[in-house]
Formats: C-alpha cells, structure tokens, sequence
C-alpha cells in the first residue's frame, strides 16, 4: 500500500499526535507532506506537483491541521504553533495548509481524516460540513464512544462551554465513513515493576476533571500514600513571564517523565474520562505502565477489553478508602488485575495493534468492502 499522509510537522505535549506517523509508517510504503516534512521550496511547488512527482498513491491521510486550515486566522494559529508545538520550520509556512487543502480536494484519491487527537463534542457545523464534503473517510471514535450530551449526566460538574452533539449525529448518519481507532501505547511506556516495589498506595495523574479531584480528596483525607510525581506548576508562570514552555522539547520531556514517574511509583491508579466518559489515554497508560486501572468506566470500556475485577477496578472515589484497603490485604490478586491489564493492553492497543487494525481496514476501503466497524471484546468487527 503506497500511502501519502499530508500534515504540519509540529510536536505536541500529548504524544498521540506524533506517534501516528508511526501508525502510519507501518502501512506500507508512506509519503510525507506539509510544512516541516518537505523543504521551502518543495512545500512551494505544492501537492499536486509533489504527487505527481512522488505516486502514485492508493490513499491519502490528512490532519485536522490541514483539514480545517481555511477557515483558521492564520495571525492568531501561528501563535499557537509558537506557544503549544514545537517545529523546526519558519512559522509563516502554516499558512501553505490553505493552499495545501484546495489541492487535497481535487486529488482522485480516497481521502481519509485523521481525528484521534479531537475534541469531538467541539466540532461545529462547519467543522463537521467540511469532514463531510473533504474526506470520505474518517479515523476516529465512533457512536460507541461518543454519546449524546443529553445522556451525560456528569457534564454538568465539569464546567465545560459548548458541547455540542454535531460528531454523535455523525456516527449515526455515517457509520459506514468511520475506521474506529482510538488512543494507544508505544513501546516504551510499559513498566513491568511488581507493586510490591512501589513506594506509594496511589496517585491521581493528569487534568483534574470533577471525578479525580474527588478522588485525590477523597485519598489525602485516608490512611492510604499518594504519589508525589506531579510536575512542578511551572509551565503558566512562564507562559505569563511570556516563555513558550510547551513549546520546549526538553519542557515536553520533564512533564512525560514526571507523569510516567508518578503511575510507576503507585500500586493503584485512579482516572475518569471526565463528565464525557471518554476513552482519553489514561485508561491505556495506567495499565501498561503495571498499575492496576481504578476508574469510572468511560464508554466502549467493556467493548475495549476492560472487565471489572479482571484486569481493571470500577469505583466511584467515595468508594476509593474502602477498596483500597481490599486492595492491600489482596495484594497478591492485585497483581493479577495489574497483569492481566498490562497484557490487555500489550495486545490490543499499541501502536502494533493500532497499525495492523488500520492496515486491515484500509484494505477493505481500497477494495471496496468496509461498512464500518465496531469494537468488542478489545478488537474491531468490520460490520458487514
């Protein structure tokens, strides 16, 4: 399969963004286009010259960074390159993306979005109007994961402006137009050290949604050891002082290991997928990392493999000091739960796993046969 994958060459802190061209690499034969993958003058020449230089293709992937570029104020989303990416070309070239789009659009290829880094319940009717008339297909979550506003009835504790059901009517009306990958692992973010080893009872990592600051709560006012890997709150001072940490690759690397650091040094790790009970990367970081998965279960859990008491804990956190203390005097069966999560994940959600289902369902794109797919028992059932 000879693919080209058209994108802005910019970093971001959550390493999904970056570890996609690994998905992608894994393909087949891959191409790379956009600013930052090509030099100055090759970005110039434009898509079409470069695919007629370069093909033929049997598929194109594109970004949202492409995808959505023409109706973007490209004053204002250089300045976000500069705070929150980091890139190694001259930042005026974003602006190529437009150019770059109006291209993609007359491509005779099957064109395919890429969306694993999107806030759905976010998209617009114009976001939506362009993923309908610029792509025929899409990678991202499907109805499984993405349910009605109307049906959250945690979103109310979030504070968050603006959710909106514009992608869940899309996964309705279009289920055959979605390839259904979500987040994953690479290689290198597993840890195998026995809980027995680790210094603390637990930990509560990443954005305090309601549900996890209940529960880091709910933990520091019990007899139970939190662990103390969290960052330094350093990141907004600089941003006020007028520094571009994020920006950093150095900055990127002290918050992704003080984040590792902070799941490996705990037997027991508590997440949500906030007031949308989404599928966020936590639930597949945790248990690779070898800490057991204790969370309210986000959507599709079941359908992604998890089990409650097999290889990952459902709680609500005024439950966490009474299962904590089961935990500890089952020390033994919590290692099971541990490994059997680890494994779940070794073997349906890495950047292997990712490739090779992506991989399958392109060929059935290409050969005219998908219709769709849904998740259950952790793999992907083409829908027939």
């Amino acid at each position: 399969m000879r693919v080209l994958f058209v994108d802005v060459d910019a970093e971001y802190l959550n390493p999904t963004r970056s570890l996609v061209r690994g998905i992608a690499s894994r393909l087949g034969t891959v191409v790379f286009f956009g600013p930052g993958y090509v030099s100055s003058e090759v970005l110039r020449e434009g898509l079409e010259v470069f695919t007629n230089r370069n093909g033929p293709f049997d598929v194109v992937l594109a970004t949202e960074h492409i995808l959505f570029s023409d109706f973007k104020d490209f004053s204002q989303e250089k300045k976000v390159y500069r705070k929150n990416y980091q890139f190694r070309f001259p930042v005026n070239e974003v602006e190529e993306s437009v150019r770059i789009l109006r291209s993609l659009r007359q491509l005779d290829l099957v064109k395919v979005g890429v969306f694993l880094q999107s806030d759905y319940y976010n998209f617009t009717e114009r976001h939506m109007q362009s993923v309908i008339n610029d792509v025929n297909f899409v990678i991202g979550s499907n109805q499984q994961f993405v349910h009605s506003i109307r049906d959250l009835s945690g979103l109310k504790d979030e504070g968050f402006v603006n959710c909106n059901d514009n992608w869940r009517d899309f996964c309705l009306q279009y289920p055959e137009r979605i390839i259904p990958l979500l987040h994953f692992v690479s290689g290198n973010e597993f840890s195998y050290t026995a809980l027995s080893h680790r210094s603390s009872d637990w930990c509560v990592p990443g954005t305090p949604y309601f549900a996890r600051k209940k529960a880091r709560s709910v933990l520091e006012r019990s007899a139970c050891s939190i662990s103390r890997g969290r960052p330094l709150p350093i990141g907004s001072l600089l941003s006020r002082i007028g520094l571009r940490p994020y920006s950093n690759h150095l900055f990127r690397a002290y918050l992704r290991e003080t984040f590792r650091e902070e799941i490996c040094g705990a037997r027991y790790s508590f997440t949500c997928g906030s007031g949308l009970r989404y599928p966020l990367r936590k639930y597949f970081e945790i248990p690779a990392l070898g800490s057991v998965l204790v969370c309210v279960p986000c959507n599709g859990f079941e359908e992604l493999g998890f089990r409650d008491k097999a290889n990952a804990m459902i709680c609500e956190p005024d439950q966490l000091p009474e299962l904590a203390r089961w935990l500890n005097e089952n020390i033994d069966k919590a290692q099971e739960i541990a490994d059997a999560g680890r494994r779940l994940i070794a073997e349906h959600h890495t950047i292997e796993a990712r490739a090779c289902q992506l991989k399958t369902a392109l060929e059935s794109v290409l050969a005219g046969r998908w219709r769709g797919g849904v998740w259950e028992n952790g793999t992907i059932r083409a829908l027939s």
